[in-house]
């Protein structure tokens, strides 16, 4: 059996970050987390705050309902998927 977990990413080089979001059984429920939280995320980076302040300038602003843990830098914020086996079923 296959579990597809679905990783935010941001930054690059040696600033980048890759963190686990969530996992689904399907993979096509996995991908849709995805490219929504995705879609989210490239819209947050183009917010900006009552000062002027862009989401990674201002972390205070930095909420999706798609990740609680979610993290920007410049590049913004991406999702992918990665199918993992289970091994203990």
């Amino acid at each position: 059996m296959k579990v597809y977990i679905v990783f935010g990413t941001t930054g690059e080089y040696s600033d980048r970050q890759e963190w686990p979001v969530c996992g689904y059984k399907e993979r096509v429920r996995a991908d849709k987390h995805a490219d929504e939280a995705m879609i989210w995320a490239h819209l947050l980076k183009e917010k900006v705050d009552d000062e002027g302040k862009t989401v990674f300038e201002n972390r205070d602003n930095l909420v999706s309902p798609y990740d609680e843990d979610i993290r920007m830098d410049y590049t913004g914020t991406d999702y992918y998927v990665l199918e993992v086996d289970i091994v203990d079923e």
